[in-house]
């Protein structure tokens, strides 16, 4: 039966959005995150998308490229109505270009600095499809509607809550549901408990927001999903995780109640969740005691001093960056080193540990010090525009809004420990939500849409 699950899982995920595509071609976006799900929902079972060699470290911006010209196509054969506005350049927009203008600089350092160029442009595409992707996103995304967008989104919940559930029975209920292991083992209280990341749901906090914002549509089924999401996110026993969805509640009850100005509404909330998390802990402790107590002493442990040299411990993080940044050039900390590989860098084993705890490591080391103001930049600038933009704005465009900062504050507290926006499956997906940042902020300033949301909330 698990075996026919992980043929048929993929198969049905995939067949799905192609569907939903041909009505709405956004939907050939969810494939991408797919890809990135990766091993989470058995999409390495279509070997289609798996092809080893020369081409896999760039494969999925290949396929990226190659729905986005379907879904032109069927844009096409459909007739839409494109919107009179045309995507003009903004702030974030400029941002990127920067990055690319390094990325291209790199390239040609690179080729000049080293005589063995062997894996080089492979790495570039990689890299680039990181910012190249931000603006086809932006153009696969700007003439839908934001009902369609929002509905879009929540397959991706979809998906994420399938593997939360099969995550659940791997490595809460002990059950083998995938067919490789990758496992972290720590012995508690003699015995021991695995933790696989490789098979861990991908979208756990953004979904969590997203539960949180639109819940009103289906109180009882997003509930659900919701504590679906939660139980999943308690069985990465991931301190940071935990943690991160604590602060998109507190997020969501303070910026929700100041919008409606309402100090009652904020604390209604408090109360309602926080008994709601005192329920949900006590169900938990029963049905998963030892996992329980594992847990709470892990965050026990951040209260006692710790050795640094233990992966867990944040010094230990900046120890290793600064290992690595050490060995390079002062030269190239301004701009980067660009796309080298092992080939040219011995120690990129060592570097990719290091961004995989810390992602700014990686930023340095790719696009130096330039590219990691560009990309703080790039952050501050969406954060103070989603900010603006959901204090001014009504309706579904600003939930939109408050989802991609919730988002965008979740991938800020995830950089420093985890690889966030550099994890290998996912470059061409990995500035997604300022892709989406930038549409929405662009609609709010289109007539046809403002006039839409007051029309919506005066007949509500």
């Amino acid at each position: 039966m698990i075996e026919l699950l992980r043929q048929v899982l993929p198969y049905a995920l995939i067949i799905f959005f192609v569907i939903k595509a041909f009505k709405e071609p956004i939907y050939l976006l969810g494939i991408p995150f797919l890809m990135f799900m990766n091993e989470s929902v058995f999409f390495e079972n279509l070997k289609i998308f798996r092809v080893p060699g020369r081409l896999q470290p760039a494969l999925i911006f290949i396929w990226f490229v190659i729905f986005w010209a379907a879904s032109k196509i069927i844009r096409f054969y459909k007739e839409s109505q494109v919107s009179g506005n045309k995507l003009k350049l903004n702030e974030l927009d400029i941002c990127i270009i920067g990055l690319i203008i390094i990325s291209v600089y790199g390239l040609g350092m690179t080729i000049i600095k080293y005589s063995d160029a062997e894996g080089v442009f492979k790495e570039f595409i990689n890299l680039a499809s990181l910012f190249v992707c931000y603006f086809i996103m932006k153009e696969w995304i700007y003439i839908d509607k934001p009902e369609v967008i929002v509905k879009f989104l929540f397959s991706l919940v979809i998906v994420n809550s399938v593997a939360s559930m099969l995550y659940i029975l791997n490595q809460g209920l002990k059950i083998d549901i995938y067919p490789k292991e990758e496992y972290v083992l720590e012995i508690f209280n003699r015995m021991q408990f695995a933790r696989a990341f490789t098979f861990a749901p991908h979208l756990l906090t953004f979904s969590v927001a997203y539960l949180l914002i639109f819940k009103e549509n289906k109180f009882i089924i997003y509930t659900l999903l919701l504590a679906l999401t939660l139980l999943a996110i308690f069985i990465t026993y991931t301190r940071s995780t935990i943690a991160t969805a604590i602060i998109i509640f507190l997020l969501y009850f303070v910026l929700t109640g100041l919008k409606k100005r309402s100090l009652l509404l904020m604390l209604k909330n408090f109360m309602i969740y926080g008994l709601f998390g005192a329920i949900s802990f006590v169900i938990v402790l029963k049905v998963f005691p030892e996992s329980t107590y594992y847990l709470v002493n892990r965050f026990a442990q951040v209260a006692h001093t710790k050795s640094y040299s233990e992966p867990n411990n944040m010094k230990y993080r900046f120890i290793m960056t600064k290992r690595v940044l050490s060995k390079v050039e002062n030269k190239d900390k301004i701009l980067g080193n660009g796309p080298v590989t092992e080939n040219q860098v011995p120690y990129m084993p060592e570097l990719n540990q290091a961004t995989s705890d810390l992602v700014w490591t990686g930023v340095i080391f790719r696009w130096g010090f330039v590219g990691l103001f560009l990309i703080c930049l790039l952050y501050v600038l969406s954060l103070i525009k989603a900010f603006k933009f959901y204090f001014k704005s009504q309706g579904i465009l600003s939930d939109l809004t408050l989802l991609l900062l919730l988002v965008m504050i979740s991938q800020i507290m995830e950089s420093f420990v985890s690889w966030t926006f550099l994890c290998g499956d996912s470059y061409a997906t990995g500035f997604w939500y300022f892709a989406f940042l930038s549409v929405i902020v662009k609609m709010g300033s289109n007539d046809r849409f403002v006039k839409k949301e007051l029309l919506l909330n005066e007949q509500g």
